[in-house]
């Protein structure tokens, strides 16, 4: 079951927990080879199929590389907690506009309500992306010389993209695309899944 409760904290909003933020243990904690290791080592998750949402319904992930029908999940799929909110992570095989299948690391986050949408990929992509909305120019000149932002919504950008988000992001190969899907936050790299990826996917979207 994916979408737990959302008691335990104060509530600050998106990205307003400061320095309360609970840690998971990362990649540099365990055996640093395997994904199951760093599962254990927190508690989370290892199954073979997607989870629903909490209500049952089938988890929103349509947005970025990812749409409707035109993907398929690969094992191991991993679920669990990480700060204060509900995770999912795994490799995802996304059919191209080619046709051809690219496997995509995937991690997605539960937030306790709908998202605006919101979405940025590296600027570089720009020739091969399209985005239905329009575009959003941040008061951070060197993350708008790296990444492309689009929402209906500009100001809700700053809910998901904090300035800490941006620097971090910077520091980053530009390879993640990040969006919001009804209450999930997402993030994709194109890649298999492994412990690298996903300890930074969870440090971007905490």
């Amino acid at each position: 079951m994916y979408g737990f409760g959302w008691g335990g904290g104060r509530r600050r909003g998106i990205g307003g927990y400061g320095n309360n933020m609970p840690q998971f243990r990362g990649r540099e904690e365990r055996d640093t080879t395997s994904i199951a290791a760093m599962a254990e080592a927190n508690g989370w998750t290892v199954g073979a199929g997607i989870p629903t949402m909490a209500d049952g319904s089938r988890i929103e992930l349509s947005g970025g590389p990812i749409a409707n029908d035109q993907w398929r999940p690969q094992p191991p799929v991993i679920t669990g907690t990480a700060g204060y909110w509900p995770f999912l992570a795994m490799t995802a095989g996304v059919r191209t506009r080619g046709g051809s299948w690219t496997s995509y690391a995937l991690t997605t986050m539960s937030m306790p309500g709908r998202l605006p949408a919101v979405h940025i990929y590296p600027e570089s992509w720009r020739a091969s992306v399209t985005s239905v909305t329009p575009q959003v120019n941040l008061e951070f000149g060197e993350f708008n010389d790296r990444y492309s932002v689009f929402s209906n919504t500009p100001q809700a950008v700053y809910a998901v993209l904090s300035p800490r988000t941006m620097a971090l992001l910077l520091t980053l190969p530009p390879f993640d695309e990040i969006w919001t899907a009804g209450p999930n936050l997402c993030v994709a790299r194109i890649d298999s899944h492994n412990v690298d990826t996903l300890n930074t996917h969870l440090h971007i979207l905490t």
